[in-house]
């Protein structure tokens, strides 16, 4: 909530433990139970953020921009190799905008609804939202047929494609675990007379 991430353990038993080093045999030689949260990047397991908590529930001071796993288990303090399982939970923000940035390009120049280019090449740039979306791209001719495949990418991507005289709509869509969004733009290409 509020952006920030809530985390609850199970209370360590006995209780004391995190708190008093004389609370049972373990601690006396290891130190006391730290609670530990590391936040993870999903895709690549990079660590963003960690901290340990003296009490089994608390707010991390570290607000996800998107989805992120979070990492908690015990370990003594002075035996960092001790540790509990470790429990990961999925959480952050599956926000996906409604408009998809990207670009459409031929021949240096910028293509955008309605335009008619000369070029039958034409590059197309998408930024993704997150590194996780799927980005899918879609061809169809003026009689609404499919033209080609669909390319498929992960993040942020762009593809050179070259068509053939006529025109086009091109379908680019972008989506998360729980939405997708797409956006749509039709386009020329006119003949060389050459």
């Amino acid at each position: 909530s509020n952006g920030k991430i809530h985390v609850e353990f199970s209370q360590y038993e006995p209780a004391n433990a995190a708190t008093d080093e004389n609370a049972n045999e373990a601690t006396k030689l290891y130190g006391v139970v730290e609670y530990v949260v590391e936040v993870t990047n999903p895709n690549t397991n990079e660590i963003l953020y960690s901290t340990t908590l003296n009490t089994p529930t608390g707010t991390i001071n570290y607000t996800p921009s998107n989805r992120v796993n979070v990492t908690g288990y015990y370990r003594f303090q002075k035996a960092h190799e001790k540790v509990s399982n470790k429990i990961t939970k999925s959480v952050g923000t599956d926000k996906l905008d409604d408009t998809i940035d990207y670009s459409i390009t031929s021949n240096g120049s910028s293509v955008s609804n309605g335009s008619t280019i000369t070029s039958n090449l034409i590059t197309i740039k998408v930024n993704a939202q997150n590194s996780s979306n799927t980005i899918s791209i879609d061809f169809y001719t003026s009689d609404g047929n499919a033209y080609g495949d669909s390319i498929v990418f992960t993040g942020s991507g762009s593809r050179e494609i070259e068509l053939t005289p006529g025109q086009y709509t091109i379908r680019i869509s972008e989506s998360n675990d729980s939405r997708t969004v797409t956006n749509t733009i039709t386009f020329t290409i006119e003949s060389s007379n050459n």
